[in-house]
């Protein structure tokens, strides 16, 4: 095999290898499979982030060793939790058609204009909020 072709291929697989542990590292976290790992000083470090009230200490979350056969049966058993959606879309949506019918009902004045247009943009807002909310759901299934 061509020597750049190797270092390609032997690049992309070191790369899934770090994702697929990451990910792997992630859901053992998520559910609970983890030991704490203190700073060295007890103190506030980057990547130490989470506070021990017992031994008043800060630390990071480092997931448990396991076996493929192991992981494979977490992942049989573990809750599928859907993000929560955000109400701001929903609140943004209400105010905003407010402002535009208020607006529309009262066409004379410039600041009614005003309220009317800010009003359309925050519907294109809410509605362009909406699709990246359905396409993030959609891609973490």
């Amino acid at each position: 095999m061509n020597e750049r072709v190797e270092r390609f291929v032997e690049y992309f697989k070191n790369e899934k290898e770090k994702r697929e542990c990451a990910e792997k590292e992630r859901v053992l976290i998520s559910v609970g499979l983890f030991d704490k790992e203190y700073s060295e000083n007890g103190k506030r470090q980057p990547g130490y982030l989470e506070y021990d009230k017992e031994t008043k200490k800060y630390y990071r979350k480092k997931a448990i060793q396991v076996t493929e056969e192991e992981y494979a049966e977490i992942l049989k058993y573990r809750p599928k939790v859907q993000p929560k959606r955000s109400d701001m879309p929903t609140c943004l949506t209400i105010f905003a058609i407010i402002s535009f019918v208020g607006a529309v009902l009262c066409a004379a004045s410039n600041i009614l204009f005003i309220s009317g247009v800010t009003g359309g943009i925050m519907l294109l807002m809410c509605a362009i909020i909406n699709i990246l909310l359905d396409i993030r759901d959609n891609t973490s299934k």
